[in-house]
């Protein structure tokens, strides 16, 4: 079974980073990521693109 995660985020270099370690710990072997940034003006796409599990990102401004 697959399993969906949905990270919203908008300037959040200060935390993205724990987020998507906490993700990528898990054990499931079906997880699908999918970011999706409100046009974050801080170094979060940065940051997301240093991770390839993060999968799916959409980047568009709120």
């Amino acid at each position: 079974m697959q399993v969906s995660i949905v990270t919203p985020a908008y300037n959040s270099a200060a935390t993205i980073r724990d987020t998507l370690e906490s993700i990528r710990m898990q054990d499931h072997p079906e997880i699908e990521h999918i970011v999706i940034d409100g046009g974050s003006t801080d170094d979060t796409l940065r940051i997301v693109s240093e991770f390839p599990k993060a999968g799916k990102v959409i980047s568009e401004p709120d």
